[in-house]
Formats: C-alpha cells, sequence, structure tokens
C-alpha cells in the first residue's frame, strides 16, 4: 500500500558496499546519474536534478516494464515527492555535521535493503551502462552472430558505439561504414562482456596508472612477458595500487626515493627499475583537451623493461655526483629536457631516451644556447641554464646517444670520477693547472679540443672583468657594465672571441688588478694549440663561453683575497 519516509540515516561509506550503492555518473552534468545513488553538491539540486530526475527518466522510457515494477517505482516516486521538504531539510542537517573536507553520497534504503538489492534497480542500471555502447547518434548499432574483435569469437552480439576512449568516435558520418551509422558494428564490434572489460580496464588505468609530467598525463601501463601460476608475475599490480594509494593519501615517500622523470615524489619509475625483466612496460602520453572531450595520443613507448629503467638511473647517479652540479644541488631529471625545449620535442627525445635512440647533438646545442640567450638578454643569472644544459648533454653522452657528437664516451671516466671526486670551489691546495685539467677530465668529452678549453677559460676571465668593473664604477646591473656589450648578447663567433682576450688583458692593466696573469697565458697557450681552423660551431663557442662565465669561482685570485 505505498511507502512512507523513515528517516535519514548516516553511515560511513565503504568499498565493500559498492555493489549495493550500484553508483555510476550519468553522461549529462544536469542529467540523473544510471541509480538513485548520487554524490551530494548542493542537496536540493542533487535531490531534483539527480534522485526525482531518474524516476521520471525511468517511468517514462520503460513502458514495457512489469506491471509490479512499475507500481514500486511509482510509488517510491510518489513518497520522494510527498515528503521532499522534510527529506531535503533532514539531510541538510546531516550535511552539516560533515568535516570541512567531506564528501558524501545519498541514495535510499527501502525495508533494510540498497537499491543494488533490488532487482529492478540493476536490470535498469544495467541497461543504461550498456545503452551507449549501441544506441547514440539517434540510432541503434547491433548485429548478431557475428565476431568480437576484441575476443575474436564468433557467434556473438556485437556492438557499434562501443568507444572507451574518445580517440575512437563516429560523430563524423564520414567515420561510418557505408555512411550509415547503423552498421557501425562493421567498423569495430565488440560483444557485451568485452565492452564493459574495456570500461573497467579504462577504470584501472585512470585509478592506480595514471600520472603526470609537468603538464601532461600519462599510463603506465605493464606487461607480463613470463606469466605463470602463481602470483609471483601479477606483484607488480600490487606495487602499483599501493604506490599509487599512499601517494594520493599523502603518504610521505620514504627518504632517498629517487626521481628521473621530474621532481614529484609521486612518481614511481624508481621502483620499477628494480623489478626483473620477467615484465616490460608501456608509456602513454595523451591528451584530453580542455574539456575533456578527446583523447589524443600524443605518444606510445612500448617495452621498456627494468633493466633499461635502471641504466637510466645508472646515469643520472653518475652526472649527479660531479662537483657542478652537486656544489649548486642540481640533479637531473627529465626536467632538464622540458627546460629546452616544447611539449611535442620534449617528448620525442624522452621516446629516444627510454629506447636508446640517437639524439642530435647540434639541435640540443642550439635550444640550449637559446635558453641561455634569453636569460642573459634580460639580465638574468645564466647558471641554472647553463648547467642544467651541460648536465643534460652529459647524460646523454653517458648513454651513448649522442648523434653527431666528436667527443665520444671515455671507457675510463667513471672510475676516475668515483676515485678523485673533489670540490674545486673549495679545494685551495690546488693551483689553477691543477683545477683546470681536473675540470676537464671530468668532462673529457666536451673539452677534446684545445679551442674549446681556451673559449671556456676566456668566459671565466671575462666574467672576472666584469665583477672588477662593477666594483670599480659602481654599478650593480651587468647590462650597464661597459665591457657588457662586447659579449654581443652571446652570439659569439671565433673572430669575437680572439680580439676579445687582449681587450680584457688591457682593461685589467686599466685597473691595477691583473690578478689573472697565468689564466691568461693559459688562454693564449690553447689559442695556439687552436690554430686557425676550430672545428666548433657558433652555438658550441657561445656555449662553452658561458659555462667558463659561470664557473669563474674556481679561478678566483688568492693575491685578490689578502689584498
Amino acid at each position: 500500500n505505498g511507502f512512507e519516509f523513515g528517516g535519514i540515516r548516516l553511515e560511513q561509506y565503504t568499498n565493500q558496499k559498492l555493489h549495493q550503492y550500484i553508483y555510476r555518473r550519468g553522461s549529462s552534468g544536469n542529467g540523473s546519474d544510471l541509480s538513485p545513488t548520487s554524490r551530494i553538491t548542493d542537496i536540493t539540486k542533487t535531490f531534483d536534478n539527480k534522485i526525482l530526475r531518474w524516476f521520471n527518466n525511468n517511468l517514462n522510457e520503460n513502458a514495457n516494464l512489469e506491471i509490479d515494477d512499475i507500481s514500486f517505482l511509482k510509488d517510491l516516486r510518489e513518497c520522494l515527492v510527498g515528503d521532499k521538504d522534510i527529506i531535503i531539510s533532514e539531510l541538510s542537517l546531516k550535511i552539516k555535521s560533515f568535516a570541512k573536507d567531506d564528501k558524501g553520497i545519498v541514495t535510499l534504503l527501502i525495508n533494510g535493503k540498497y537499491v543494488g538489492e533490488y532487482p529492478i534497480f540493476k536490470k535498469l542500471f544495467i541497461k543504461k551502462s550498456i545503452s551507449d555502447f549501441y544506441n547514440k547518434y539517434s540510432s541503434i548499432s547491433i548485429s548478431e552472430d557475428k565476431v568480437c574483435s576484441v575476443c575474436r569469437k564468433d557467434n556473438k552480439t556485437v556492438y557499434g558505439f562501443v568507444s572507451t576512449f574518445n580517440s575512437y568516435s563516429l560523430n563524423k558520418i564520414g567515420f561510418v561504414s557505408g555512411f550509415d551509422r547503423s552498421l557501425a558494428w562493421k567498423n569495430y564490434p565488440v560483444c557485451h562482456e568485452c565492452a564493459l572489460i574495456l570500461e573497467k580496464g579504462k577504470k584501472y588505468l585512470q585509478e592506480f596508472l595514471d600520472y603526470r609530467l609537468y603538464g601532461t598525463n600519462y599510463y603506465i601501463i605493464p606487461k607480463i612477458l613470463i606469466p605463470n601460476k602463481n602470483r609471483e608475475s601479477y606483484e607488480i599490480f600490487d606495487i602499483l595500487e599501493k604506490f599509487k594509494e599512499e601517494t594520493e593519501g599523502n603518504i610521505k615517500i620514504e627518504k632517498g626515493h629517487q626521481r628521473l622523470l621530474s621532481h614529484d615524489e609521486k612518481e614511481i619509475t624508481a621502483i620499477l627499475a628494480e623489478q626483473k625483466n620477467y615484465l616490460n612496460f608501456n608509456f602513454l602520453f595523451y591528451d584530453e583537451g580542455e574539456n575533456r572531450n578527446e583523447f589524443k595520443i600524443l605518444l606510445y613507448i612500448r617495452g621498456i623493461y627494468p633493466s633499461r629503467l635502471k641504466k637510466l638511473f645508472e646515469s643520472k647517479n653518475y652526472v649527479d655526483k660531479k662537483f657542478i652540479f652537486k656544489n649548486s644541488n642540481i640533479n637531473f631529471t627529465f626536467g632538464s629536457i622540458k627546460y629546452f625545449f616544447y611539449i611535442l620535442e620534449f617528448l620525442e627525445i624522452s621516446n629516444n631516451i627510454f629506447t636508446n635512440k640517437k639524439i642530435d647533438y647540434h639541435l640540443l646545442i642550439k635550444n640550449i644556447v637559446n635558453r641561455i640567450r634569453e636569460e642573459f638578454i634580460k639580465g638574468n643569472s645564466t647558471k641554472l641554464s647553463t648547467f642544467l644544459g651541460l648536465q643534460l648533454l652529459d647524460y646523454l653522452n653517458h648513454l651513448n646517444i649522442l648523434e653527431r657528437f666528436e667527443g665520444g664516451i671515455k671507457m675510463n671516466e667513471e672510475k676516475y670520477v668515483e676515485e678523485k671526486n673533489i670540490d674545486i670551489f673549495k679545494e685551495n691546495d690546488l693551483d689553477i693547472e691543477e683545477k683546470i685539467e681536473y675540470l676537464f677530465s671530468q668532462f673529457s668529452p666536451f673539452f677534446n679540443q684545445p679551442a674549446k678549453k681556451a673559449v671556456f677559460l676566456e668566459g671565466a676571465l671575462t666574467r672576472l672583468l666584469l665583477d672588477v668593473q662593477r666594483i670599480e664604477r659602481n654599478i650593480k646591473i651587468d647590462q650597464s657594465l661597459p665591457f657588457w656589450s662586447k659579449l654581443q648578447d652571446l652570439k659569439l663567433d671565433k673572430k669575437i672571441v680572439t680580439g676579445l682576450l687582449p681587450q680584457i688583458q688591457n682593461k685589467f692593466e686599466e685597473y691595477n688588478k691583473n690578478y689573472y696573469v697565468e689564466l691568461e697565458s693559459i688562454i693564449s697557450r690553447y689559442m695556439i694549440m687552436a690554430g686557425d681552423d676550430w672545428k666548433i660551431s657558433k652555438d658550441e663557442i657561445s656555449f662553452y663561453f658561458v659555462i667558463g662565465m659561470n664557473l669563474k669561482s674556481m679561478f678566483k685570485s688568492k693575491k685578490k683575497e689578502t689584498n
């Protein structure tokens, strides 16, 4: 004889009752959800637009329901409409007891049972859940006794509008087989079971395998290569799920957790690198657009083994410990690539690093120097951009993937760095020659020509002169220093650099502060050794020059400090 309102009960949400709540968001933001269970926003709007509208929609659309089901739903609606004011009032009071960040759902309990325990609600829920698989664009696309393109099984009922991701769409008639949407099942036939599996797979990806890198989303998708009957092969999923739950729950990651892709703690690559090669990983970078109404694959990197990730971390650790970067607290991540390149170029270079493909050295130098010049022209410090650029090149060289680079890797370099890693910024017992030779040995592939060495040292000497000039003239802004304009916005070449050395020496003499005669002599020596045929580009000249400018503290005169 109908229903009556029995009150509001507040209970803690739990995943164990998902099959009782049967919640799924509707396709329209303002429309009803797929059951009379909804997330609470504004309680009046939630009650009207979600709960009551669900009953109205399903009673209007389902004239073929059993008489008892229609009567059941009508009686429930009548109760909800009749007691609407008191229901909203009591709901509002309950919501006031929520803590500041608490969220909730509202659902129905009928005779002590949740909606998911009633066959009629489950039936309508399933019907709504799968209706988009075959009923869309004002068309019905379904066929019987066909082969499913996913499971490849025959004698299946297949649907034509299964689009798990929005990369596949039939919104334009030209994409449809025969220009008839009812025949869309011929394009991409998917059976009922596979459609639901695809939806569940998508939800799993979004919940546990979804990450973000410098504004770009990506999935890390493991692939088991050697499955076995026990759970050992599938433990990676437990690892991924646990890591996601901990990071999303803001649990602090243990100290020493390394990052390769970014400085974000929510990065799992170090853990993946510890796994064995019975699996590999696919990295899928994607863009969903501003309104999340499309799914565009930006990059798909396939088959990356844990051993490759381990190699990438080994190279990272190698460059991080060098005294220049250690002293400046600069740790290598893929953020160094993003610093110099736009997103698509960044992804392309990242792909080459993961897959061990060559990267053009001159392309890298050009972008690095362009960024340094931007900072230089603005009068900003070039130290960060210079060191990030050098570290990136050193990292890629250690991986042996620099193309058109004459330096190459040195097989004994890493051993030398481990045995004799000192900080020449703080080492006072070394003379200038020893400091220079140590630096060149640390980066021997990049200082493999006398011209590079001369340009680097002249950059340091130039910066030392600018420091003297600033003090002598009491000028704080570098761009206002008289000698600054001679650097040509760092668009340097052989002629400019060779012409600068005598001018620098003359300026030191004018100020009566030429503490760097020994350094000037070493530069002259390398200039003579370089001869007239410099086999380095203009961008390289500017790059080595600005490296020297940012390492000028190596050459600070002890005589100056005592005067």
